[in-house]
């Protein structure tokens, strides 16, 4: 009887020792693997090792260019792992806001795929053996790239998330795990936590409805992340074009379109110049494409349709009370705008301005003598006033397109900044007798 209570004791004290291995997923920040601890289905203590498939050093260029053929961008990728990956780099996918087609890979050991519950593409490389087995040289090895990753999209370049998988060996348990081990494991394992995640270029949907001001708030976004992600050189190349569009938002808000249009044709150029220098390929289609998108969306007011707009108005006015004083003036306005018409016609740019400053006159004086109300009197002008900046803008453009006198086309700038100044105060007529001067200057360089 003695002996049978001691064999008792033995028994409870090994299910006691047992049952004090709780079920746990510890992370060890030497080796960088989890420690799975549980107690098994047959009693016995379990210790196995997971090994996140994020010991890799990945990197991704992008580059995104226009197919004229098919109207549809297409983006480029060159997938990298770095020297001191511990890991073959066996996976890299996109996360996509946009529909895409005609998905290319390196060669046919990639496999193209994408998840059900979530909206990305995926390469991943398989070379297995007839047996269907992986073999340990699935992916890219370290110190090495893979190039050829591609697809078309109608969608722009945006900023999306990128992630990046390595190879590691299948987690297999020699006995049944407990339900915690698998609710522990379950957030390690799925999509995106084993993982290593960055950003690239991808596509996105235009915005619809479509605000211009809201979407160069996005332009100025891409700026800023883009010198955070060093896709663009240094601040002051950032602090360039946040300027260009932060100018072009203030623009629409007057509104002129025209000096909006102006300011995102400037941004075109400069992309050009910087580009490879002090602006990567990411930061490039970021840059370009999306403006060229906002500039097509942007109505293109001529100087002529504003001009005849103007006059058209005008007619309208005369129209409803013919004979009266406001008539008498609004007539002169009107004539004067016909003859610019005419100038304008005969490319005697300055002539036409001369008549478009004295139809601003006329308008000034009926708003003066009371015969026509400010609003819509500084409207007209105002009207009037950017239609004469544009033949400056596009005769100072000329000027520098065939290397012009600097110093004239200096004056002409500064004619041009004196103009704006008079026109922000309202003092219409003296703007177009400014960017009169500006042709004047450019037109001599």
């Amino acid at each position: 009887m003695k002996n049978l209570f001691f064999i008792i004791l033995s028994v409870l004290y090994i299910q006691n020792s047992y049952a004090q291995v709780p079920p746990t997923v510890t992370f060890d920040p030497t080796t960088g693997n989890y420690i799975i601890q549980y107690q098994g289905a047959s009693g016995n203590p379990v210790q196995i090792i997971f090994e996140p498939a994020t010991k890799i050093e990945p990197d991704v260029e992008s580059m995104v260019i226009f197919e004229q053929a098919s109207d549809m961008f297409r983006y480029n990728y060159i997938v990298s792992n770095g020297l001191n990956s511990q890991q073959r780099l066996l996976a890299f996918s996109i996360h996509l806001f946009s529909a895409v087609e005609n998905k290319n890979r390196p060669n046919e050991e990639w496999l193209i795929g994408q998840y059900s519950f979530f909206p990305s593409l995926e390469w991943s490389h398989s070379m297995r053996d007839p047996s269907g087995l992986y073999t340990p040289f699935d992916g890219i090895a370290p110190d090495s790239s893979a190039s050829g990753f591609s697809y078309r999209s109608l969608g722009l370049p945006a900023i999306v998330a990128c992630y990046f998988e390595g190879t590691t060996s299948g987690l297999a348990f020699p006995d049944e795990p407990p339900g915690d081990i698998e609710f522990l494991l379950k957030p390690l394992r799925q999509f995106p936590a084993n993982r290593l995640q960055s950003k690239t270029i991808g596509p996105q949907d235009p915005p619809d409805p479509f605000s211009a001001e809201a979407f160069l708030d996005t332009l100025v976004s891409y700026t800023s992340q883009s010198l955070a992600l060093g896709w663009i050189a240094d601040q002051s190349t950032a602090d360039k074009y946040e300027g260009h569009f932060s100018t072009a938002q203030t623009e629409l808000q007057q509104p002129d379109t025209t000096a909006a249009r102006s300011e995102l044709q400037t941004v075109l150029q400069e992309v050009e110049l910087d580009s490879g220098s002090v602006l990567t390929g990411e930061a490039y289609a970021l840059l370009r494409f999306n403006t060229e998108y906002l500039l097509d969306q942007l109505p293109v007011t001529s100087v002529t349709v504003t001009v005849e707009t103007v006059r058209d108005d005008l007619q309208d006015l005369i129209d409803a009370d013919p004979g009266s004083p406001l008539a008498d003036k609004l007539e002169d306005a009107r004539d004067k705008l016909n003859s610019a018409l005419s100038k304008l016609d005969a490319n005697d740019v300055q002539g036409a301005l001369g008549e478009i400053e004295g139809a601003v006159g006329d308008i000034q004086a009926a708003v003066d003598d009371g015969l026509l109300d400010a609003v819509t009197g500084n409207q007209f002008m105002d009207d009037l006033a950017g239609a004469a900046r544009a033949l400056a803008v596009e005769a100072i453009d000329d000027a520098i397109a065939r290397n012009g006198d600097p110093s004239k086309i200096n004056d002409a700038q500064t004619a041009l900044a004196d103009g704006d100044v008079d026109r922000a105060n309202l003092m219409f007529k003296d703007a177009v007798a400014n960017y009169k001067d500006a042709v004047s200057q450019a037109e001599g360089a």
